[in-house]
């Protein structure tokens, strides 16, 4: 009944929060070791991310104790420049970045950018 008294006066019942109130009256400070923190974890993120992908890709000429030295020269790791895997990330990061300069920057679709960073990279 306390619940019902309190709605009929206008304010909210005890067990409802108000979230809008609620997060402007106590706004999250951060500190930059906090986003130290983030940049570093980030980071190591990434770091673990390109190293389990470098060893995933790892290719079988690698490997081969037997092979030649000219075989070994042949040999071309997939996530190192000039690999199929590093043209794929290069043209989807590329492109990405291509089409966030021309859409806020210029004013245009992001998909013009993503193509002239595709005629740029060919």
């Amino acid at each position: 009944q306390s619940s019902v008294q309190a709605s009929q006066q206008g304010q909210p019942p005890p067990l409802c929060l108000d979230f809008p109130r609620a997060m402007a009256a106590a706004p999250a400070k951060v500190t930059w070791t906090d986003t130290l923190y983030d940049v570093y974890y980030n980071l190591a993120m990434l770091g673990m991310f390109f190293l389990v992908m470098y060893v995933m890709l790892w290719p079988g000429c690698y490997r081969n104790e037997n092979a030649t030295p000219e075989e070994k020269a042949d040999c071309q790791h997939p996530g190192l420049p000039g690999g199929e895997v590093f043209d794929v990330v290069e043209v989807l990061f590329l492109g990405t970045v291509g089409g966030r300069i021309v859409s806020q920057v210029f004013r245009l679709p992001a998909l013009l950018g993503m193509l002239i960073a595709g005629y740029v990279l060919k």
